[in-house]
């Protein structure tokens, strides 16, 4: 497996094998592009486990993603933006999750309805942006 087959991966919609064929490669080869293939498939397996609400590995991989920013070629900065952006989606959902938990009834009334409905268009096939 080589970078460039893990970015097929990830261009045919395969994120979790994708994600699954990079580890390996980082592990023996912390080169730029390799580096820059691991953020890439890292920052989007951490949407994929905010979207299922899955927050503690979300912060797992978000801290995996801080010790490797330093290491990434970021010519244009969107390194930089996507990191932020992760951080934002984050917060978010750590805060959705704590209003989920101790907000009010009414907000946990919504919560429940949106994450209803996501689930019902996931089933459906329907892939939510973040």
């Amino acid at each position: 497996m080589t970078v460039r087959d893990v970015f097929e991966l990830r261009k045919q919609g395969r994120i979790e094998d994708a994600y699954d064929a990079i580890r390996p490669l980082y592990t023996n080869d912390k080169g730029p592009y390799t580096s820059l293939a691991m953020f890439w498939m890292a920052t989007n397996i951490l949407k994929k486990r905010l979207n299922k609400g899955r927050i503690d590995e979300a912060e797992k991989i978000f801290a995996a993603l801080e010790r490797m920013l330093p290491n990434v070629p970021d010519k244009e900065g969107m390194v930089e933006r996507s990191f932020k952006k992760c951080q934002e989606l984050l917060e978010r959902g750590k805060n959705r999750e704590r209003l989920a938990e101790d907000g009010p009834a009414h907000l946990q009334t919504g919560v429940w309805g949106e994450e209803l409905a996501a689930a019902y268009l996931r089933e459906k096939v329907y892939h939510l942006g973040t």
